[in-house]
């Protein structure tokens, strides 16, 4: 098979094959006979100032990458490289299809590598949106290894998340307090951090897009710099797959949990968690507003609707109504 491989500054990077990732999450073979040797696009350009590009980008990773190995450019570098930062040390999270890891290295400390299990799949195109951090991925080898922006922030949530969900786990009182914490916390980011997240998912709905609003460990909360971050978002290959201010709410709040939370919590506990969260849910209308995202809350109910009637037997929508009985004001 023809491999093609650009890694020069012209913003084609596109390694389609290398070898897959296999199960247990090593990465790609070093030594497959596969690989070509000595093609990389060699650049002018042989060493780089601290002023790289501070957003990250396709251009970005192909300095970054010829200025760490000025003498190395070829197949079985890269995948070197990359494998050597595929170790459970460097790994930031997980799903059911995937791992992520971020570099070691602080040369690339603006990109994660995915992992995707053979049965997972990534659906989103290479260098989607390329002047904006979507999370998104710059480059693909193999089957199964992507490098994607790195999105600042800590998982929203409670980390066994699906455990909890499938009832296999249960919500504990100090979780229940740690994320009435968290929520105070968000309730006092500024209008402009709801407002860059409201646009953000009008951009993916506006080019055909649809983030996964579901599950609350696809956010990440960046306290430090009060920002709102997301991490996956998928094709809306359905006319109900839409967006609107009630996907913020739902995804801040984890309204599929948030009953249970509630009632973990002490009268007092209870009236600051409830303010707290009517604060945030004013924030994201006014922020959806401001910038030209839907108001109507019938897209999300739309958008449930469709999926109960799929696969979820109608539980998306008990949630939704027991969330709403819990706050009034949506």
């Amino acid at each position: 098979m023809n491999m093609k491989v650009g890694f020069g500054l012209n913003n084609n990077l596109l390694i389609n094959r290398f070898t897959p990732v296999n199960t247990s999450f090593q990465g790609a073979k070093k030594n497959d006979k596969s690989l070509q040797k000595d093609v990389f696009e060699r650049s002018e350009t042989t060493s780089i100032d601290k002023s790289l590009l501070p957003e990250p980008s396709l251009d970005d990773f192909n300095r970054r990458y010829k200025y760490r190995f000025k003498k190395s450019k070829n197949l079985n570098s890269l995948v070197r490289f990359i494998n050597g930062h595929i170790k459970n040390e460097n790994l930031l999270g997980q799903g059911k299809h995937s791992k992520v890891y971020k570099f070691s290295d602080d040369n690339f400390s603006n990109y994660v590598i995915k992992c995707i299990k053979p049965e997972g799949s990534m659906t989103l195109p290479i260098n989607l949106f390329p002047d904006i951090n979507l999370g998104q991925p710059i480059a693909q080898i193999g089957d199964n290894m992507f490098i994607l922006k790195r999105q600042e922030g800590v998982e929203h949530s409670f980390h066994n998340w699906g455990d909890i969900i499938n009832g296999r786990a249960d919500i504990s009182r100090q979780q229940a307090l740690k994320f009435c914490d968290d929520i105070q916390k968000i309730s006092k980011f500024p209008d402009e951090s709801y407002e860059e997240y409201a646009s953000k998912l009008k951009l993916l709905f506006d080019n055909g897009y649809k983030s996964d609003s579901l599950n609350p460990n696809n956010m990440l909360i960046d306290y430090k710099n009060q920002k709102l971050n997301f991490v996956d978002f998928y094709l809306a290959n359905r006319p109900a797959k839409k967006e609107c201010y009630v996907d913020m709410v739902v995804s801040i709040l984890d309204y599929r949990l948030y009953p249970q939370i509630l009632n973990l919590l002490t009268p007092n506990e209870q009236e600051k968690f409830l303010a707290s969260s009517k604060e945030i849910i004013e924030k994201c209308y006014n922020a959806a507003e401001n910038v030209g995202l839907s108001t109507d809350k019938e897209i999300f109910k739309a958008f449930i609707d469709d999926l109960d009637i799929r696969w979820s037997k109608g539980k998306l929508n008990e949630d939704y109504e027991k969330f709403k009985d819990c706050i009034s004001i949506i």
